[in-house]
């Protein structure tokens, strides 16, 4: 189907609700949540891999001794100061 006969459809589907203004209210809402998600940000294959190489050199220079890790107990202690 086209974008315009999906369109179509849509408006036929829920024209037998078109009176009703909770129920327009709730389709109004449901497509605004779809438009959120589909415009979230998503992580390209590039930055998965780019976030992977950044934490193996982290941890690279945690065994070196150049960068040392917060531990768990500290970070919940931070977390429940928030």
């Amino acid at each position: 189907m086209t974008a315009v006969e999906l369109q179509t459809e849509l408006l036929r589907e829920i024209s037998p609700i078109a009176e009703d203004e909770g129920l327009m209210r709730k389709v109004i809402n449901y497509v605004r949540d779809l438009v959120r998600i589909k415009d979230e940000e998503v992580e390209t294959k590039e930055d998965v891999v780019g976030n992977i190489r950044e934490a193996f050199a982290e941890f690279k220079q945690y065994k070196e001794g150049q960068l040392e890790f917060q531990t768990a107990d500290d970070l919940l202690n931070e977390l429940r100061t928030l």
